[in-house]
């Protein structure tokens, strides 16, 4: 009997009752899923244990999502930037064709 202490009778369930995870790709639904954690280990629906491998996987999951914002930020910045280009150098161009026999950017 000594060889079943903490073995069978040590396994945990899992609950049939489980919110289902919501999807978890902004940032408001990874504070909500958190928010909901902290309420859950409070009410002692939510093993301590449990909370804190979740939390972990939370924290890589909103570290991803600004990560992916930031680059994304970066390639409309860039976009921006390039089409502004653009519009200068049109505007250049069209001065140039207007003006008075002086070409722009030779001496």
């Amino acid at each position: 009997m000594l060889g079943r202490i903490g073995g069978r009778g040590n396994r945990s369930l899992v609950p049939d009752n489980l919110d289902p995870l919501p999807t978890l790709d902004n940032v408001q639904a990874v504070q909500e899923t958190i928010a909901r954690l902290i309420g859950d280990v409070y009410a002692g629906k939510t093993h301590p244990r449990v909370a804190s491998g979740l939390s972990q996987l939370l924290a890589l999951q909103l570290r991803t999502i600004e990560i992916t914002g930031m680059a994304n930020l970066e390639r409309r910045i860039a976009e921006l930037e390039r089409s502004r280009l653009d519009e200068v150098d049109a505007k250049l161009a069209e001065i140039a064709g207007t003006s008075t026999g002086i070409e722009l950017g030779r001496e």
